[in-house]
Order: C-alpha cells, then sequence, then structure tokens
C-alpha cells in the first residue's frame, strides 16, 4: 500500500499515488499537494514504513507519484532525440518487456510519450520515444517491478525511476 494521508481544516484525506499517477489525475494529484504542503504534514508509506514528506521531495515530485520506487539517475540536458538505455541485473524474458511496464512520462503533464523497445543483448533493453521530446522539459522513465521478469522467471524486486531534463531549443 502506497497511500498518502494528510490532514486539512482537522478532516483527513487519502491520496492513492497509483491512481494519481494516472494521466486523468496526474496535473490534480501535483496541484492538491502544492496547495497544501508545507503548511501541512503529509505522510507517505516507503518501504521502510511511514514518515513525513520532505520539500525536497515536492520539489523533485517523483517520491510522491512513486514513493516506492528507487531513484536511479538524473540526465541534464538530454538531447531532444534521446534514446534510453536500461539495463537489467538479470538476463530478460524479452517477451514481459512492454509499454505497461516500462513508460516514459513527462513530469509536469503526466503525459505518456509514445515509445518502442530494442533488445539491444539480453540485460539492456533500449527505449525509443517515438516522437521528438520538447525542449526545457522534465521527463521521467519509470520502469514498473510488476511484470518485467528475468529469463528464471524472476521478477523485479523493486520499480526504479531516472529523470531526463532536455536541451533548451535555440
Amino acid at each position: 500500500m502506497e497511500d498518502i494521508p494528510f490532514t486539512l481544516n482537522e478532516k483527513g484525506f487519502v491520496i492513492s499515488p497509483k491512481i494519481a499517477r494516472t494521466s486523468e489525475f496526474w496535473i490534480a494529484h501535483k496541484d492538491t499537494l502544492d496547495a497544501v504542503f508545507p503548511s501541512t504534514v503529509i505522510k507517505m508509506k516507503t518501504l521502510d514504513g511511514w514518515r513525513e514528506v520532505t520539500l525536497e521531495e515536492t520539489e523533485e515530485m517523483w517520491p510522491l507519484y512513486f514513493p516506492t520506487y528507487r531513484h536511479i539517475n538524473k540526465i541534464i540536458d538530454a538531447p531532444l532525440n534521446k534514446k534510453f538505455t536500461v539495463k537489467f541485473s538479470q538476463e530478460l524474458n524479452e517477451q514481459t518487456i512492454s509499454k505497461d511496464n516500462i513508460e516514459l512520462i513527462e513530469k509536469d503533464t503526466g503525459e505518456r510519450m509514445p515509445i518502442q523497445f530494442n533488445l539491444l543483448n539480453k540485460k539492456y533493453v533500449e527505449v525509443v520515444p517515438e516522437l521528438q521530446l520538447k525542449p526545457e522539459t522534465s521527463y521521467w522513465l519509470v520502469v514498473h517491478s510488476d511484470g518485467i521478469q528475468a529469463r528464471n522467471k524472476n521478477k523485479l524486486k523493486q520499480g526504479v525511476i531516472a529523470e531526463a531534463v532536455t536541451v533548451s531549443q535555440h
């Protein structure tokens, strides 16, 4: 369970990041958290238990959408034609790689970018956006733990997220 509870005007509320990270609720989730933080204590459940959300986490945003995921990288000045390479620790069952378990998401809007996959070898997958990325925009490359399997049927233990901020266009 990843729910994020908070109290506002003495009333308790709970936000489900699973619902919030859908395209339909992405902006509403961000606006709600922006409106209540930092004047309200917001807690979230992580793999280590419940804890208060920090100012840094509200600025980074990803922990409020994917609280149990691990942040692995941030790329600054990514080219607009950026291709992403994802390395896995075990040989993959390529049949389990899909748009359901690897996504490229525009950070501010929640828009899912259409992507294609190229299996580079048994442990590397190249994620190729079908459209050119927008300048001066942050994107999250999200690898969900459910669905992807190794050849030996092992599943990912934890979802991971990487961020890419594209170059400015001159």
